[in-house]
């Protein structure tokens, strides 16, 4: 893909003013209702346009023509990434094929989660029990682009904060009731999309095929915090305990202690379960007494060093 020419970045369009290098970027609060629904639209258009794609598997693409691509390789998500260069896991124990069906790369993701767990070193844990309960130019960068399952697609879009909840400043609840104040605006801009696609002679969309309806369901079911927890790994403990726990248990975090719920969900799981996640724990702690640097060499790397042996 060749260079486009911009003169800055969504990002930079949106965030709070005087924003600090080293701090994380945010919506600002104070901005245009006009300017973000202008932008919404064209974004809107980009994402309804994205959903009506489907492929026959899950991975990652490779073109096999002038304009034809298909599903060849193995997955490979900004979140895989993150968690083999931040969270010491070995590549690999990354996903090794394609997928023909979703529950599938869903099963996978909670193995990754588990492999996560397994080689995350050091300052992890702080003991045992801790360790038990855990105008748009383009779209650019198409380098973590793979087909995915299609309730990825259902779920809105964490960007319209700028920043992913895991690492919003001031904790997952605020997000959430920032995100609601701008997700009706960017549904909005969604449907009206939708409306004019649908009258396109050309059939550019079906009824079918409306995300919005999609979007707004995922949010008011707690889909979405769902498909947070599966995707990414550095997500998953603050997403379960204060939303997917409480979607299928009504656990209130007002009235118990995490401390002491954990060991209630614990005795959901079968003996071998239980058995598995005492092994975790044992290993985890015993890993956060040797506190050693734990990391996997590239294919770079393992050459220079093969070679300054020689």
């Amino acid at each position: 893909m060749g260079y486009i020419d911009h003169e800055r970045s969504m990002s930079d369009l949106l965030e709070t003013p005087g924003r600090q290098l080293k701090q994380r970027p945010e919506l600002n609060p104070d901005i245009s209702a006009i300017k973000l629904t202008l932008l919404y639209r064209q974004l809107a258009n980009i994402v309804s346009s994205l959903s009506t794609l489907s492929a026959s598997r899950i991975g990652s693409l490779r073109q096999s023509g002038k304009s034809a691509w298909e599903v060849a390789y193995r997955p490979l998500s900004m979140s895989m990434n993150q968690v083999v260069r931040l969270g010491t896991l070995p590549r690999s124990e990354l996903p090794t094929t394609t997928y023909d069906k979703a529950p599938l790369y869903f099963e996978a993701l909670a193995e990754l989660h588990l492999s996560h767990l397994k080689h995350q070193r050091n300052n992890a844990i702080d003991s045992a029990d801790d360790c038990r309960h855990e105008r748009v130019a383009g779209v650019i960068d198409w380098e973590f682009t793979y087909t995915a399952p299609a309730e990825f697609t259902y779920a809105p879009p964490w960007w319209l904060l700028l920043e992913t909840p895991e690492y919003w400043s001031k904790g997952l609840d605020d997000w959430c009731t920032k995100y609601e104040k701008w997700l009706p605006m960017f549904l909005q801009a969604i449907v009206e999309c939708e409306e004019k696609a649908c009258q396109n002679q050309n059939g550019r969309l079906q009824e079918s095929q409306r995300l919005s309806s999609q979007m707004r369901r995922s949010w008011e079911s707690g889909g979405f915090g769902i498909k947070c927890a599966a995707k990414n790994n550095f997500a998953f403990d603050a997403t379960y305990w204060n939303k997917i726990d409480q979607r299928f248990f009504g656990f209130n975090k007002s009235d118990d202690n995490i401390c002491d719920i954990w060991k209630k969900r614990r005795d959901l799981l079968e003996p071998e379960e239980t058995e598995i996640m005492e092994k975790y724990v044992n290993l985890k702690l015993q890993k956060n007494e040797t506190r050693v640097l734990s990391w996997d060499p590239d294919e770079y790397t393992i050459g220079y060093m093969a070679k300054m042996k020689t």
